[in-house]
């Protein structure tokens, strides 16, 4: 290879992908414990020459938008690992000759010590002579994961799950296969079934040829990067309120009824402990009876039931307490929302805005975790990931641990409430409105996220759901009339996952059409002015106004 100083460089860039999409996080140290917790589930590739070439199926090689289109997925992270004099053909060479010595053939993936990972990692100090690779945090998760209680229990079946298949699918070239580099895009990864850790949701009917350069303008050429970054539900997990609010509770209760909130405490006071059926029997409906007049300890109450809401059940007792207490919080809401004025002043979730708000937090956050036990639960591709990084744990729970999925009609009557507290029109207080809006988000989050996964390639987008026609209407009904950036920006998003609801994230064109019907077009397109307000949120309902409005302005399907 060159060793020229005056040979042409290319730069390098190693691109981060979270094959979980936010699961990890909320899920690992919840399965795993707080000591074997994970971030993500980290795929990467190296972006140079114009390509991203990754391991999967054997070397990969295809456009970076083209992987990104195929998986419905973007990096979290794009890093310069500096700059290069190596060649393509070169570099590709260099993987031909990995695949014929079996270091990186299609069969020969290996959890621990031959994936995605490792592989960027030797491209970019071998094949590319870089001085840095992948970082170490990275390589190690597969033993991270794999040191835990739950992973050395399923290790022996996770080390036999190594890859075996044909490499790539749908008519793509492996490098390698052939004794020519190829030089054309080549497709998707192996199967799931034949590379857990590589496990992204793909469509197998998805185009393989580069686009004609008379193409229209698409979804692939709109960059979206502020959207792009909420990936994953929004959550009131902050436990550092738990002491104060253990304290506040009981000085009203007698000694057994605060040793049950005091045991509470301390379990929501250690990362992702699970909660047992006895911690709960016993404190919840303490925490209840606070939501009840004359009670003045409701927002107090609420701030642990957040918690609650977000902790998995140790056995099936606590599920069944834990369910119940969930569908009593909303089932209050939802009666605040229909009785008249007259008939509520004194409930504490009436008279009191930070109680308010903060069953609108427990509520979100119930409606997160339901959205990922759903999407664990019911997608294949999301099954196999969990598998791989949690051992199943969450695939093999009850569905009887779903918060509020199972009740359709709660679940449409808080959405009409918390439509109604995110409307300045009908809620002065604007922290309400921000709880309720980040509760709609989530509903929105989940419902698109499963709705995407199952949706087959052979069905459109020409029948909305009543639920999408009724989140996309209150997100943009008198949206101007919000003073609140924060609560603005949470209704923006909201558009924005109902928008982009199209099979594997592009944009839903039954969604563009009644958005163009309704006339929220120029509602959108006005927002990204941007307005005289310097605040962090302000910037960015400017910035995604203009995405939305981007995306809204493209070509649709022939």
């Amino acid at each position: 290879m060159t060793d020229s100083a005056t040979a042409a460089t290319h730069e390098v860039r190693l691109a981060l992908y979270d094959l979980s999409q936010g699961m990890a996080r909320s899920l690992s140290g919840q399965f795993l414990g707080p000591a074997h917790s994970i971030d993500i589930i980290p795929h990467t590739a190296l972006v140079v020459y114009g390509r991203e070439y990754y391991f999967g199926g054997g070397i990969q090689s295809c456009e970076p938008h083209e992987f990104r289109r195929q998986r419905g997925i973007f990096p979290i992270e794009v890093t310069s690992l500096g700059r290069t004099t190596v060649s393509q053909r070169e570099f590709e060479d260099w993987c031909v000759a990995r695949t014929l010595d079996g270091s990186f053939a299609p069969g020969s993936y290996d959890l621990m010590r031959r994936n995605c990972n490792n592989f960027s990692h030797e491209a970019a100090t071998g094949g590319l002579q870089l001085d840095r690779g992948v970082p170490d945090w990275i390589l190690g998760v597969p033993e991270r994961f794999l040191s835990s209680p739950m992973g050395q229990m399923i290790r022996p079946m996770l080390e036999g799950m190594q890859m075996s298949g044909p490499g790539a699918m749908d008519g793509g070239v492996t490098l390698g296969r052939t004794a020519t580099p190829p030089s054309v895009p080549l497709a998707t990864a192996a199967s799931a079934s034949e590379n857990p850790w590589a496990n992204v949701p793909t469509s197998s009917s998805a185009e393989t040829k580069p686009p004609s350069s008379e193409a229209v303008r698409t979804t692939d050429e709109v960059k979206t990067p502020i959207l792009d970054k909420y990936s994953r539900p929004l959550l009131s997990a902050d436990t550092a309120t738990v002491s104060i609010c253990t304290s506040k509770i009981c000085k009203s209760l007698v000694e057994e009824e605060k040793s049950s909130i005091e045991a509470l405490g301390e379990v929501l006071s250690v990362p992702g402990r699970a909660l047992t059926h006895k911690v709960l029997e016993s404190s919840l409906p303490v925490l209840m009876r606070c939501l009840d007049p004359p009670s003045k300890n409701a927002a107090f109450a609420l701030m642990l039931l957040r918690l609650v809401a977000l902790r998995p059940p140790a056995d099936t007792g606590a599920a069944l307490e834990l369910k119940e207490c969930v569908v009593l919080v909303g089932a209050k809401l939802v009666e605040c929302h229909s009785s008249p004025p007259s008939n509520s002043t004194n409930r504490p979730l009436t008279s009191s805005h930070a109680a308010r708000s903060m069953a609108w937090c427990c509520l979100g956050n119930a409606a997160a975790a339901d959205s990922t036990l759903e999407f664990l639960l019911r997608d294949d591709a999301a099954r196999s990931m969990a598998w791989c990084c949690l051992g199943n744990a969450a695939a093999a729970d009850s569905t009887s641990e779903f918060l509020l999925r199972d009740d359709p009609a709660l679940r449409d009557g808080l959405v009409d409430a918390a439509l109604s507290d995110a409307s300045p029109e009908s809620q002065p207080r604007r922290e309400v409105r921000q709880s309720a809006v980040t509760y709609l988000y989530n509903v929105a989050h989940g419902t698109v996220a499963i709705g995407g996964a199952q949706r087959s390639d052979a069905e459109g987008d020409e029948e909305l759901p009543d639920l999408y026609v009724t989140l996309l209407c209150g997100a943009l009904e008198g949206l101007t009339d919000e003073v609140d950036p924060t609560v603005m920006l949470r209704r923006l998003l909201i558009t924005g996952k109902i928008l982009r609801s199209g099979k594997d994230g592009t944009v839903n064109e039954s969604v563009k059409s009644l958005v163009a019907d309704l006339g929220f077009g120029d509602t959108i397109c006005s927002l990204s002015r941007g307005s005289t307000e310097n605040s962090e949120d302000s910037k960015s309902v400017a910035k995604i106004a203009d995405e939305l409005s981007n995306l809204l302005s493209i070509s649709g399907k022939d």
